[in-house]
């Protein structure tokens, strides 16, 4: 199950994208796309859903240029299509109101950057039972 998951790693910092697919690659994840910003984002995820391959786990960054983390995640959000799919905020901020933002817009976990590799291993059994739970709820 580890290397079947996909994933989209959406940062404007090429060196965050780079630590956090190599993070994720060596837990095993290998299907790990990137993108420099929402707008990015969110071509190859409607390509991917175009595909009948939707990712299952997108890890964006709150604030980046040209669409940012929250209007990726909202737009998102409102595509029945993507409900299964896991979206993980990251950020340097750390704002309890921003937290409350991000909950109320539906996404799935929250991470303050820099993120580790044990803080990673966490998030990950976290959001592969969430994965799981969506995958029980659709074949009820």
């Amino acid at each position: 199950m580890v290397d079947e998951l996909n994933f989209i790693v959406v940062d404007d910092h090429m060196l965050m994208r780079k630590v956090l697919t190599q993070y994720l690659n060596e837990l095993g994840y290998h299907n790990v796309d990137s993108a420099i910003n929402g707008k990015d984002a969110l071509e190859k995820i409607e390509a991917k859903l175009s595909e009948n391959a939707p990712y299952d786990v997108a890890f964006i960054d709150m604030k980046m240029p040209v669409m940012d983390g929250m209007e990726l995640l909202k737009i998102c959000r409102d595509n029945r299509n993507l409900d299964k799919m896991a979206f993980v905020m990251l950020t340097g901020e750390c704002e309890k109101q921003k937290v409350v933002e991000a909950i109320h817009a539906g996404v799935t976990s929250y991470v303050v950057k820099p993120i580790s590799q044990h803080a990673l291993v966490e998030k990950m059994t976290v959001i592969t039972r969430w994965l799981s739970e969506q995958k029980d709820v659709s074949n009820a």
